[in-house]
């Protein structure tokens, strides 16, 4: 989880006090990710500094760091949340920021856009544990698929594979 923690903390180092009054959300960080294991996510309205109030460079490390977590997919469903996002507009993405601002305390991380939602939290072993994950807020955590398979026959032989997380293929 190195690039993830590097790439916030540098664009959070980078940000003028106007910015980071917009982009720290609560001083101290939540225990957990906030939008929880449920299969729909548990979403506020984005809260954090809008993409359209960073400068180009920050905007670019805010992109560097959306790359680490979407660029871990395969390139075909890379390229499908890299469209969808820009599709969706740039300027509709926040970073928020909760608790230390340096490494050994508490803190977390979010990264929120109309088609996606990305938590980081590093709260347990005095900021020494992380939790990370990548919500694809149109196909959450199967909801779609096991609509689907609930409703096939019983008599029906199907095959489900995970091409990637929030990718299904049956």
């Amino acid at each position: 989880m190195k690039e993830e923690s590097q790439l916030a903390f540098a664009l959070l180092e980078s940000l003028t006090p106007t910015q980071l009054a917009g982009a720290v959300v609560a001083e101290k960080a939540p225990s957990d990710i906030i939008t929880g294991n449920k299969r729909k996510a548990w979403l506020q309205d984005p809260p954090g500094l809008p993409y359209g109030q960073l400068q180009p460079a920050q905007q670019a490390q805010l992109k560097r760091l959306l790359a680490v977590y979407i660029d871990r997919y395969t390139k075909l469903m890379a390229d499908v949340l890299w469209k969808e996002i820009n599709d969706a507009g740039l300027e509709q993405l926040h970073f928020a920021w909760a608790g230390g601002r340096n490494w050994g305390s508490g803190h977390y991380y979010r990264v929120q856009g109309p088609t996606f939602v990305i938590e980081y939290d590093n709260t347990q072993n005095n900021g020494n544990h992380v939790h990370t994950s990548f919500r694809d807020l149109k196909n959450d955590f199967g909801r779609i698929c096991c609509g689907s398979i609930t409703t096939m026959p019983i008599t029906q032989k199907s095959s489900v594979t995970m091409d990637s997380p929030g990718s299904f293929h049956f």
